[in-house]
C-alpha cells in the first residue's frame, strides 16, 4: 500500500468492500500513513455498522460515501422523533437494515412521505412524487420514471462525509 501512495499529492482510497475484517485491516494501515501522507477515503454505506473499526480513523481519513439514508441527531425533526418513539416505545429504534437504516425512521418517511401526498393531490399524488419537500428523518426522494410501461424509482442519495473536527 505504501508504494502506491504520493508525498506530493492528496491520496483518494476508494474501497467497494463490506467485508468487516478486510475494511478494518486497510483503513487502520492508511490511519498509519498519515504522518506520511495526504490521505482521503470514499467507503460504503454499510460501514457506519461496524463494530471493531475505530471511527477515529474515519474521521482522520476524511471518509466520504453515498447512502439513500442518513440520519442526523441534531435535526428538530429528528429530536421530536426520538422523543416521541421513546416516550410511547419505552425503548431506541435500534433494528437496522443491512446498509444501518432504521426500520422505524424508514417506515416514518414513507409513511408521511406518501400519505402526505395523497392528502395534498388526491387521487392523482402520483404525478406529485417530487413535491413535498423536505420532512425525511433519514431519506430524501427523489423519484424517476422506470419505463413508459409505468413505475419510478427513488434515486435519491446523500454525501455523507466525515470530518476531521469529528462532524
Amino acid at each position: 500500500l505504501q508504494n502506491t501512495l504520493s508525498a506530493e499529492k492528496q491520496n483518494i482510497v476508494v474501497i467497494p468492500e463490506t467485508d468487516e475484517a478486510f475494511v478494518s485491516i486497510v483503513v487502520t494501515q492508511l490511519y498509519f500513513q498519515l504522518k506520511n501522507y495526504d490521505i482521503s477515503v470514499v467507503g460504503m454505506p454499510h460501514w457506519n455498522v461496524f463494530q471493531n473499526v475505530d471511527f477515529l480513523y474515519f474521521h482522520k481519513l476524511s471518509l466520504n460515501y453515498f447512502t439513500p439514508y442518513y440520519f442526523s441527531f441534531d435535526s428538530a425533526n429528528g429530536k421530536k422523533f426520538l422523543r416521541v418513539y421513546r416516550n410511547t416505545y419505552y425503548s431506541e429504534p435500534v433494528t437496522l437494515t443491512k446498509k444501518g437504516g432504521s426500520y422505524a425512521f424508514l417506515g416514518y418517511d414513507l409513511s408521511y412521505h406518501f400519505l402526505k401526498t395523497l392528502d395534498n393531490y388526491g387521487k392523482r399524488f402520483i404525478l406529485h412524487l417530487n413535491d413535498n419537500g423536505r420532512h425525511a428523518l433519514m431519506n430524501d426522494f427523489y423519484f424517476v420514471p422506470v419505463s413508459d410501461e409505468g413505475g419510478f424509482e427513488n434515486r435519491s442519495l446523500m454525501l455523507v462525509k466525515f470530518s476531521e473536527n469529528l462532524e
